[in-house]
């Protein structure tokens, strides 16, 4: 399976639950460069704006605005989620069966919405 082929996103309705999302990502080991994110022009102005003004104190700001510039979710990914964007889209491929269940559950609980994962068997959360 290709890459984008067992990619995993999901929407985000705000900065809290992608946040939430992320840190499930990295208690797991995964990293910015993992990540694919999609947002609306707005939203990706105002984090880069905010990232900028804090680089200095937070690394990890640092590390996701590399993600946000440069990985970005396919275009046929993106045509899924473009209506819906507020906050944004995130997605990665997940290392195994167990990490896409267990982040499933963890986005389903942050709030996310319309996660789709081909190795989740089509049991997409609504």
């Amino acid at each position: 399976m290709t890459e984008t082929a067992s990619l995993m996103t999901a929407l985000f309705a705000d900065h809290a639950s992608a946040e939430c999302a992320y840190a499930s990502l990295a208690a797991r080991g995964y990293t910015p460069a993992d990540l694919r994110l999609h947002m609306s022009s707005e939203t990706r102005d105002r984090l880069l704006a905010s990232a900028v003004s804090r680089r200095e104190r937070d690394g990890a700001i640092a590390a996701l605005v590399t993600a946000l510039v440069t990985r970005r979710l396919p275009p046929e990914r993106v045509a899924l989620y473009d209506e819906g964007v507020r906050e944004g889209a995130m997605g990665l491929t997940p290392n195994t069966l167990g990490d896409a269940e267990q982040l499933q559950q963890e986005w389903q609980t942050a709030g996310a919405t319309r996660i789709i994962s081909a190795l989740l068997d089509g049991r997409n959360a609504a």
